[in-house]
């Protein structure tokens, strides 16, 4: 598997977690959850942005990554 491949299955991943029931989008949230907020509460530490700005960017990193798992697990649990 090289990098396109990676990329093409990134992509996959994240157009097929946007389809995917309400109940896998809210699993792949919880998933993701844990590693948005390490990068938020990361991301705060390196530039003391007040905190709601700090907030606000972690949730546009979560929302993303928690469709893209979605779609990640949909994917693995259809082969």
């Amino acid at each position: 598997m090289d990098l396109k491949d990676i990329r093409e299955n990134a992509a996959g991943d994240l157009r097929r977690g946007l389809t995917v029931p309400l109940e896998d989008r809210l699993i792949g949230g919880l998933v993701a959850m844990p590693f948005a907020g390490f990068l938020g509460i990361w991301w705060n530490a390196l530039t003391w942005w007040p905190s709601m700005l700090t907030l606000g960017l972690t949730a546009l990193i979560w929302l993303p990554m928690a469709v893209w798992v979605a779609g990640h697990l949909d994917r693995a649990n259809a082969s």
